[in-house]
Formats: C-alpha cells, structure tokens, sequence
C-alpha cells in the first residue's frame, strides 16, 4: 500500500492517540505530517502523563515528573504545529484498569469529531508495553463496533530491536510480535527535522549522550517509520 491510497484530502480528519507523552512523536510524526500538508484537521490525544517513567534527566528530584512531561507534549505538539492537542490524567501503568472509563471518553471524542481516520498502537503494542496493548484494544474495540473510520495502528519493521528497558515493560517480550506494516513512510529531509526537534522535545526522556553515541540508530528511526492499514 502507499500513501495515496489513504486518500488523504483537505478538510478530512484525522485523531492520535497514544498513551504517554513521546509515543506520537516517536511512532506517527511522519504520518501526521502528510496528513497536515494534505490540508487535514488533526487532533492530539495523550492518556497519560507518563509520571511512572524512570527516567528523569536533567530533573531535580523533587520536580514532578508528570507535569513536566505534560509540558514536552505541549512543546512538541507545537513544533509540529499541532494545535488541537490534549493530555489526560489517566494513571499511568494503569490504562487497563481504567478501560472503561477511557472508553466511554474516546467514544464520545469520536462520535463528536467524526473522525476520517485514527491512528494508536498496533494490538502488541510495538515492544509489549501493557499500556500500548491495552489502549490498542481499547480503540480497536471502538472500530470494530462503529466502522466509520480508518483504523492506521503505528508499528515497525522486522528490524526493530528495542533496548532491554523497553523490552523489561513487556509481561513476555518473548511473546511480542509487532504487525508486519503494509505502509512505509520515508519522510523527506525537512519531515525528518521535525520528528527530531519534536523528539527533542521530551527532554527528561532522553540524554544528549544518548542522542550523540546512537545517532547511526536515530537517523534510521527518523527517515523510516511503519504503519498498518486496517482492512
């Protein structure tokens, strides 16, 4: 499948929604990107604030965590000139414990902005993360008794090989096995800058040595990245 076959036009609409604060940044800026130079109406959805990560750079020990990656949402939505964008409150690690509340509040997101497409995690969640699996669910759900819009869960290629902290999230990394994409988007120079900039954005998720010692990696995770239409 390619682009075009999205039949992305102006004036259409699309939702992201993910579960912490640099999962869109992370997995579906390129697709985002297309769809605003296409003309669409785009809105951002974050669950979480992603108070239970332990990473914290750059931070002093009493900062709160939360409210500070609520703010890297925010910048980075601006970076991206998303200005429809919201995050909620909804524990983070819990989002299986709190389904049906977040589903009552996505069914009613979705039948008020009628929606063309929406785009979450595939069903595994691309390395296990209970909470991509269970908001996965969540939408699917949702797709599967409405059927009025374009289900586009974000995914990766076969190459994908995550750091052990990322795998340590699954129940059973070992049972983990991402949907194979039908759609591969290489993003163009300027696309990349973005994604990067809007990345950079989470700074309490990410070190600059980090960034500087895998940047072979990065430049790979910016110019590619992997969706799954569903049919």
């Amino acid at each position: 499948m390619n682009l075009s076959e999205l039949k992305l036009e102006n004036g259409k609409k699309a939702l992201f929604v993910f579960p912490h604060p640099d999962d869109e940044q992370a997995f579906a800026t390129g697709l985002c990107l297309n769809m605003l130079k296409h003309g669409m109406k785009i809105k951002s959805i974050c669950i979480t604030k992603g108070e239970k990560s332990t990473l914290r750079y750059g931070l002093s020990e009493n900062a709160n965590l939360g409210e500070t990656r609520a703010e890297e949402y925010k910048n980075a939505c601006a970076i991206l000139k998303l200005d429809d964008s919201i995050i909620y409150d909804y524990q983070d690690g819990g989002v299986n414990m709190q389904a049906d509340e977040m589903k009552q509040m996505l069914i009613q997101e979705i039948d008020s902005g009628q929606y063309d497409y929406i785009s979450t995690f595939e069903p595994d969640g691309v390395y296990g993360h209970p909470d991509h699996i269970a908001l996965s669910r969540i939408v699917t759900e949702i797709y599967k008794e409405k059927a009025n819009f374009k289900l586009i869960y974000a995914t990766v290629n076969g190459n994908f090989d995550p750091d052990q902290g990322s795998k340590d999230m699954a129940d059973d990394y070992s049972k983990i096995k991402p949907i194979k994409p039908n759609l591969t988007l290489k993003l163009s120079p300027r696309q990349m800058r973005l994604k990067g900039k809007a990345l950079s954005a989470h700074k309490s998720q990410t070190s600059p040595h980090f960034r500087l010692r895998n940047l072979p990696q990065i430049v790979k995770f910016l110019r590619n990245e992997y969706h799954y239409i569903v049919e």
